[in-house]
């Protein structure tokens, strides 16, 4: 977000502790402002890679009619060229305009006064980028005049606040931008809230509103209205027109001394836990002879993903070097002991890579591992396959953030298991196929076979890329290394074991991960509820006042994650992997026999509520425990960041390194799924089906190859989706599910249960689901939890209502229900 006012600083006492921690850092120091400016008659917007200064009207020349306002604006991509002067003239003289801006449309200013009369126009400055210089685009007038509020931007909307005076009410208004044939909105403002001296900041789709004189905080979403929130600490004076937002997660609105920001002690809130605490604002503030500060905040803006500040002196009317910050990071960074378990576990990895290369005297062993894997580990092999990295992070993420309304869709495995031993487990078993999509060729036509192994393959690129981006971020955020070589050094390594042993080792590395990312969870997890004063029971206690436990909405509504919502995204989501993912599907050929593969899938849906409890569990505990230790909650750049955060932060040495260890086996456990499958999938489906007269040996070294080519697109992949901006990675995933799996899965399901329905109603079928899930995304708001009911419903009915008209000519014995036989025919 951007803040418009720009306020001179100057000496600041009552410093806050040494030991708390600064929210900011300068990161970049830009050319000096140039020219003399008034201090608190400033605004600052960027938009794109240009940042710009405008000043309050300078009073015209004599016998001049014109005002005019003047303008310094800089391209940050070529910041050597310094600022470049424009005049803009104006249509008379402005005062305590509300300002804020946004990255596209410019800097909004509405209302104020003229000297004589409060004012009702509003209108943008926007850069003109070819002509390095600044327009201004008219708006409609605001219903009424407003002097002396606030403003901020939430999306593409602007938002007015006025508090009223003591015999008004507080008045709110919003404007779309996007949406040149809008006017601005009224809102309902609550007869409780008038905000004096008030600060706006917006977050999400919710509004947070900042008494300057009281201390109060409301909270405002058009869906929910208006909520009181926890007063802010009284201590350090009234608050200025800005609100800094930090991070993903920090609103900070700037305290002043009189008329001076002060940076050495600022408030800040965090929406999540509604928690304040109070620490220095920038790192290093530097002092002159008399205990002065040298760097003094003299206005504030948004630059891509950090902030701008400009720096004015004590007591002067010129300001001086603008300073780029960013959220600060203190060094509690993975000690030697962390990197010592780190490198052991990789290493015990790549070993196991070599001890089961040595077992591999063809594709059978290198697919199915010589079905010689006990039932057990095939059975956490498959819990460890969906067990990924967005397990460990983004589910703890989104129950610290809302609730365990998502809990519910985690049990939809053991609602669709029977299922799956009883009527898909038989098909996959007694035809002895190597990949599922073998099924589709004898069921459909080797076209659909195609297809499908097409479809799963692209479906598992969307997946790689998102359990490989996940632990990078958490490697980034604990090492200090860039995004990108996390997600190389990952992608790098998993290729590495994977390509080696084949299935067994995915499988036995998934059995060593699972059993190191439940203990990490679990100690992370005692050590959150040690930390809190009261221990478990204050924990409960207050999760409970939270309503931190809540499961379930049962609202009728279909764009939220309502239970009706849940409940079908629970079971249609969990058939995908179970019916149609070559990952799941592969474990079931690598037992013994029929039964063992039936053991391993229930061993797999039982071990689900454990887990379940565990990592929303996790989630609850971090939001109770930085309500109750506030200060020690440091800004995140994206939400998924909490959990890892608090693991360097807070656990010893050597235990963090296991723990992120976890973080590594959770990602791992589900990439060598992926590539070996993938790679299961290309060599039977594609190499080996077109060259039927290969040898083993040529398709063997074919696998390997695939291995490494899908590592390497997924991990392309990664590096894509890491310069994407999504709150949570876990929305992401329901959407490549619903696209990709959905239908797929769905076509499983008709050839399974219709004996009608034929090679042309399998492609309507499928092409009908993939139809579904575009419309449902596309042109309706329903929540993406249910994009999965479209794809398999639409395919199924699809299929069948082309089935009753052109059905299948081809024999269906043993590949229908109802032509199944009885009795497992396995040797």
């Amino acid at each position: 977000m951007l803040l418009s006012l720009l306020l001179a600083a100057g000496p600041a006492d009552g410093a806050a502790s040494s030991q708390t921690e600064p929210l900011l850092e300068a990161d970049t120091v830009l050319p000096a402002l140039p020219g003399e400016w008034t201090p608190g008659r400033m605004h600052m917007a960027s938009q794109g890679s240009m940042v710009f200064v405008v000043g309050e009207p300078v009073d015209p020349a004599p016998g001049s009619m014109a005002w005019t306002i003047p303008v310094e604006l800089l391209d940050l991509t070529d910041v050597d060229a310094g600022w470049s002067d424009v005049e803009l003239e104006a249509s008379g003289p402005r005062r305590d305009a509300c300002t804020c801006s946004h990255p596209t449309h410019g800097l909004l200013m509405a209302g104020g006064h003229d000297g004589t009369r409060s004012l009702q126009d509003a209108f943008l400055l926007q850069i003109v980028p070819d002509r390095r210089a600044v327009a201004r685009v008219p708006l409609p007038d605001l219903p009424e005049a407003v002097d002396g509020g606030a403003a901020t931007m939430i999306g593409t909307t602007a938002w007015v606040f006025d508090g009223g005076a003591e015999s008004t009410c507080a008045r709110l208004y919003s404007l779309d931008l996007a949406d040149s044939t809008a006017n601005w909105t009224t809102h309902h403002v609550d007869s409780s809230v008038q905000a004096r001296d008030a600060a706006i900041g917006g977050w999400r789709d919710g509004l947070h509103i900042f008494d300057g004189r009281t201390g109060g905080v409301w909270s405002y979403s058009p869906n929910d209205g208006w909520r009181m929130r926890t007063e802010r600490p009284m201590d350090i004076g009234a608050i200025s027109t800005p609100v800094l937002h930090v991070g993903h997660d920090y609103l900070i609105p700037l305290a002043r001394d009189g008329a001076m920001i002060r940076l050495d002690h600022a408030e800040a809130w965090h929406p999540i836990t509604d928690r304040w605490s109070v620490r220095p604002l920038v790192a290093d503030v530097r002092r002159d002879a008399h205990g002065a500060s040298v760097l003094q905040l003299g206005g504030t803006g948004t630059v891509y993903d950090g902030s701008i500040v400009s720096i004015g002196v004590p007591g002067g009317r010129t300001l001086h070097p603008v300073l780029v910050l960013r959220p600060y990071r203190h060094d509690a960074l993975l000690g030697a002991l962390d990197w010592v378990a780190i490198i052991v576990y990789g290493v015990v990895l790549l070993g196991m890579g070599f001890y089961f290369m040595r077992r591999e005297e063809g594709t059978e062993d290198y697919f199915l591992a010589g079905g010689r894997v006990p039932w057990w580990a095939a059975g956490i092999s498959i819990f460890a396959t969906g067990l990924s990295a967005i397990t460990f992070m983004a589910i703890p993420a989104k129950s610290y953030d809302t609730d365990w309304i998502y809990f519910i869709q985690n049990m939809g495995v053991l609602l669709v298991i029977p299922a799956v031993v009883w009527i898909f487990l038989p098909f996959f078993r007694r035809l002895s196929v190597t990949t599922a999509y073998e099924y589709l060729e004898h069921r459909f036509h080797v076209s659909l076979r195609l297809a499908g192994s097409a479809i799963y393959m692209l479906f598992q690129v969307g997946r790689v890329a998102v359990v490989t981006l996940l632990p990078a971020l958490a490697l980034s955020a604990v090492t200090g290394f860039d995004v990108t070589t996390c997600i190389l050094v990952m992608g790098g390594v998993c290729i590495a074991y994977t390509v080696l042993g084949g299935i067994e080792a995915v499988i036995w590395s998934d059995v060593l991960q699972t059993v190191i990312l439940m203990g990490g969870a679990l100690w992370a997890l005692v050590v959150m509820i040690n930390g809190i004063d009261g221990g478990f029971t204050a924990f409960m206690h207050e999760a409970s006042a939270g309503a931190k436990f809540r499961m379930a909405d049962v609202s009728m509504d279909l764009t939220r994650p309502t239970l009706l919502v849940i409940i079908l995204g629970a079971i249609f989501t969990s058939i995908i992997p179970y019916a149609s993912d070559q990952s799941i599907v592969q474990r079931y050929m690598t037992t013994r026999d029929e039964a063992a593969s039936r053991r391993a899938i229930w061993l797999n849906g039982f071990m689900t509520i454990p887990a379940s409890l565990l990592f929303f569990g996790l989630g609850t505990a971090l939001w109770v425990y930085y309500r109750a230790n506030p200060v020690e909650l440091e800004p995140t750049e994206k939400l998924d960041q909490i959990l890892p955060y608090f693991i360097v932060d807070q656990l010893p040495a050597g235990v963090a390194g296991l723990v992120i260890a976890a973080v590594f086996a959770a990602a791992m456990s589900s990439l060598d799924s992926s590539m070996n499958s993938v790679s299961t999938a290309f060599t039977t489906d594609w190499y080996r089906r077109f060259r039927p007269a290969v040898s083993d040996a040529v398709c063997l070294r074919v696998a390997r190859v695939a291995t490494i080519a899908i590592g390497i697109v997924g991990t392309g992949a990664a590096l894509f989706m890491a310069a994407l901006d999504d709150a949570s990675l876990l929305d992401v995933w329901f959407k490549v599910i619903g696209l990709f799996g959905s239908p797929l899965a769905g076509l499983f399901i008709l050839g399974v249960l219709s004996r009608r329905a034929g090679s042309v109603a399998g492609w309507c079928g499928l092409l009908g689901g993939v139809a579904s899930v575009l419309v449902a995304s596309t042109l309706t708001p329903v929540s993406g939890l249910i994009y999965s009911v479209f794809g398999i419903v639409g395919c199924v009915v699809v299929g069948l209502l082309v089935g009753a008209v052109c059905p299948s000519g081809r024999s269906l014995d043993g590949l229908t229900i109802a032509t199944m036989p009885s009795e497992a025919n396995e040797d």
